[in-house]
């Protein structure tokens, strides 16, 4: 299997964007996906706006007609060569980091290759992770955000990882 992923902070607002900016490209199907109270897949490729993104925990992009299933587990099988969107939770206390992947039982698709490749050249990058239980600090030069997470940042939200309890300090190595 072939994957590509991209890990990256961002606001809602900008994984809206990017969305948006997907689908002004061409007519892709577009899916959101909750996990809880109830495994639920909604089209909403039609009138989608920022607050629609909010409430979902992924969104698929599709080339094709996006299949449906009961659960996640069988709906996440059959997303070959779906675009998808693993949104990072986003409030006031803070934002967790966001992934966008594409898994392909052959090659990926050159269309999202493109598109991954040119998000990525358009995050801002590097930021010091900070264990908060032994104040241990290290510069992780890779790290990818938007300008609005670093502004988010700036405001005083904390930028949190996927998963753990480290945060991350968007500045700049010579900053520290």
């Amino acid at each position: 299997m072939k994957t590509m992923s991209l890990q990256f902070h961002a606001t809602i607002e900008d994984i809206y964007e990017f969305i948006i900016g997907v689908k002004d490209i061409q007519s892709y199907r577009i899916c959101g996906i909750t996990y809880f109270p109830n495994f639920t897949i909604e089209n909403v490729e039609e009138n989608m706006d920022v607050t629609d993104i909010k409430k979902y925990d992924y969104i698929v992009i599709s080339k094709n007609r996006i299949p449906s299933a009961k659960n996640n587990y069988e709906f996440m099988k059959l997303q070959n060569n779906n675009l998808i969107i693993d949104i990072g939770t986003n409030n006031s206390e803070g934002i967790k980091e966001s992934v966008i992947s594409v898994f392909s039982e052959t090659e990926i698709d050159s269309d999202w290759r493109k598109l991954l490749n040119n998000y990525k050249k358009s995050l801002l990058r590097g930021a010091w992770v900070l264990n908060p239980g032994t104040n241990a600090k290290s510069y992780y030069k890779n790290h990818k955000y938007t300008v609005n997470a670093k502004k988010a940042y700036e405001s005083g939200v904390k930028i949190c990882p996927i998963a753990g309890w480290n945060i991350y300090e968007l500045t700049n190595e010579q900053d520290m």
